[in-house]
Parts: C-alpha cells; structure tokens; sequence
C-alpha cells in the first residue's frame, strides 16, 4: 500500500511541475510576441498591406507594382521575426531599438514609394 501512495505521489508531483512549466513557456512566448517593438513594426508592417490593398483596388498602383511592395514588406517582417528569434531565442525573443530603427527606415521608404 505504502508502494501506491508513492508512486502517487511522484505521479501528482511530476503532472504539476510539467503543467507549471507549460504555463511559463506561454507566458514568455505571450510576453516576446507582444514586445513593444515588435508591435510596432508588425503592425506598421500591417497597415503598410492595407494600403497597397486600398491603392490597387482604387487603380492608384498596377498590381505587379503591388506585389512588388507587399514583397518588401514581407521582407522586413521575415528580417524582424529572423532579429527576435537571434536576440533572445524563440521564447524571449525581441529587437533592440537599434534594429528597430533600421526597420523602421525601411517601412519608411515603402510608405513613401505607396501611392506616387
């Protein structure tokens, strides 16, 4: 009897540690997706899309001349994503504000080339 109660025991002990774990990594996953800095350029990158949308439905830009922009504006989310995974890891990733800057200079000259 005392044997069960044991293995009861490190069988309840190892279903906690192993759920408390679990938690922790979506926390930092929850935390990392919802950097500042990551917000801000994923959702400029965002708004960026939906402006090359509303100008080729308005016939303000072809739509190779669009396909063109939203490359480039995946462009800059894969080098964000490649940046947070290479600083921090893939749970604690984030950029810094160097990086973010840089990024930000680059959804600058897509903005600017949007609609002229």
């Amino acid at each position: 009897m005392l044997h069960i109660s044991k293995t009861l025991a490190l069988s309840i002990v190892v279903s906690t540690l192993s759920l408390l774990t679990v938690n922790e990594a979506q926390a930092d996953d929850a935390w990392a997706h919802h950097h500042p800095r990551r917000t801000e350029v994923l959702d400029r990158a965002h708004h960026l899309n939906a402006r090359i949308n509303e100008e080729a439905r308005e016939g303000e830009i072809s739509p190779a001349r669009a396909a063109a922009l939203h490359w480039r504006v995946r462009q800059v989310v894969g080098r964000e994503n490649w940046d947070a995974m290479h600083q921090g890891g893939v749970v604690n990733g984030y950029i810094s504000q160097y990086q973010q800057q840089t990024l930000n200079r680059r959804e600058s000259m897509i903005s600017q080339e949007i609609g002229r």
